[in-house]
């Protein structure tokens, strides 16, 4: 058995080691959020650092040395990043090539030997090849529409693609999420390079998965989604959908976990927009832990910022609750925040357990701040 250090943290953990003993993980520290680390039998524990934000981690590391995972950027952004010895932490981000605009990676999550990367982004699941054609069809970027929209307000959504393989474009499709048939999108091509784009109207207040679907020439498919919460014409509700860091600590199951977890939300501002049943729905996933509320009230507010609890499942199991804690964005004010409490109680002891708090975040670290989307007042 070998010690091999903490780099000045509190513990070293270990996620993944190549046959040549590289390992790679994370090191967590008293009083501030977790770094990527490396170890080899010649350098030791290594902190990576981050991409000039607070916390990184590492998820996965190759035989030549290549290790993958997450790090936060200056503006507080999750960013998808390669280490190597010679070139230190890169965001992937600015390597790729004929990338669709409007695409982010976020986090990457394993390596092979030969430096292929799967990574996550805001289109979805992405195959990173090293200068390699694909094969596979269209990439697809991001759907570009608001979070928050009104509800028989005309809603604008667009995507951009890049067909590598120029085989070209049969069709794009929109469904709309709501019930309403599926749309044909207009489409633009050039070359490598194209977009799409469409509008609608939905008809009533709740939250939707926007999904379009691009069919190449070949028949080959591929496709793309995005979440839009609609609110009441009258409005007088807290609305907003996007992420945020959830730190070390706050999963009761996974005390380690830290990433990307993801919101959408639409709840009463108000006592007065609360009696006229203004709709109430949160749902937030993280792997390993999804929760849909099914009640929903809120307790009080101050200014920008409201407290609401309620009821729901996790996992689709029932007998859980929640406290919620958001603050809406006014001008200038940034994106908001998200402080999420989710319990149930023990059937043999009585007693509440907590499943999830994210206000369990290290010394320094902003609990709840959104990097993604907004909380907006409607």
């Amino acid at each position: 058995m070998v010690d091999i250090g903490t780099a000045g943290g509190t513990e070293a953990i270990v996620l993944a080691m190549t046959p040549g003993l590289h390992m790679a993980g994370f090191i967590n520290f008293a009083n501030r959020p977790q770094h990527a680390m490396s170890w080899t039998r010649a350098t030791g524990t290594r902190d990576l650092g981050t991409l000039g934000g607070q916390g990184s981690r590492a998820f996965d590391v190759n035989a030549s040395g290549q290790i993958v995972g997450f790090a936060e950027n200056r503006a507080g952004g999750s960013r998808a990043f390669v280490w190597t010895a010679r070139r230190g932490m890169l965001d992937l981000n600015r390597y790729l090539r004929h990338a669709p605009p409007g695409l982010v990676l976020d986090d990457a999550v394993a390596i092979n030997d030969s430096g292929a990367i799967v990574a996550t982004s805001n289109a979805g699941l992405v195959l990173l090849r090293p200068e390699q054609k694909c094969g596979c069809g269209h990439a697809l970027g991001p759907v570009v529409a608001p979070a928050v929209v009104k509800a028989g307000v005309p809603m604008g959504a667009s995507m951009a693609f890049v067909d590598e393989d120029r085989v070209g474009t049969r069709s794009v499709t929109w469904s709309w999420g709501d019930g309403s048939a599926a749309q044909a999108g207009r489409v633009r091509e050039s070359g490598s390079a194209g977009n799409a784009d469409a509008s609608h109207s939905f008809a009533a207040p709740g939250i939707y998965t926007v999904t379009v679907t691009v069919v190449d020439r070949r028949g080959r498919s591929s496709a793309v989604s995005h979440d839009v919460v609609v609110t009441a014409p009258s409005g007088g509700a807290v609305a907003g959908a996007g992420t945020l860091m959830s730190p070390a600590g706050a999963v009761a199951q996974a005390p380690l976990y830290a990433g990307k977890a993801s919101f959408r939300l639409i709840a009463p501002r108000s006592m007065t927009a609360q009696a006229e049943r203004v709709p109430a729905a949160l749902q937030f996933d993280l792997p390993g832990l999804a929760f849909r509320s099914h009640a929903f009230r809120l307790l009080g507010r101050q200014g920008t910022q409201q407290v609401f609890e309620g009821s729901g499942t996790v996992g689709g199991t029932d007998g859980y609750r929640f406290r919620l804690s958001t603050s809406a964005t006014v001008a200038g004010g940034g994106q908001g925040g998200f402080v999420l409490k989710i319990w149930h109680t023990d059937p043999g002891s009585r007693t509440d357990v907590v499943d999830y708090d994210n206000a369990r975040a290290p010394s320094g670290t902003a609990a709840g701040r959104v990097i993604d989307g907004s909380i907006v007042l409607e």
